[in-house]
């Protein structure tokens, strides 16, 4: 999850600053709500202790602090080091998985599901 949370935050980030709250949302949104708010704090945390990404401002709006963050040039190294783990694991799933169920055709054998 660690990895997937930071790599999610990372894509949403790497051009502009981008306001703490709107990025949690938009997160939630494309995710289909399987990864919400208070999940993420934790990881932005992580990030900024870790000088993956800066706050770059604070602003009051309508009563409400707004904390604006970006990428750090480490941020975007470590982003692509993310983003190829990521799809190296993936693929070696999908070839696992594939694998399966190619070995249950050829044997005739019910695949399963666990």
């Amino acid at each position: 999850m660690r990895l997937l949370g930071s790599t999610i935050q990372y894509s949403l980030t790497p051009h502009c600053p981008y306001i703490f709250f709107l990025m949690m949302r938009e997160i939630e949104t494309r995710s289909g709500g399987e990864i919400v708010f208070n999940t993420l704090y934790q990881a932005i945390y992580r990030l900024q202790e870790f000088h993956y990404i800066v706050e770059e401002s604070k602003k009051m709006v309508d009563n409400r602090v707004r904390i604006y963050f970006s990428i750090t040039p480490e941020g975007k190294t470590y982003l692509e080091q993310l983003i190829t783990e990521y799809r190296s694991f993936t693929g070696t799933v999908d070839r696992i998985l594939k694998a399966g169920r190619t070995g249950a055709e050829q044997t005739g054998e019910e695949q399963k599901d666990y």
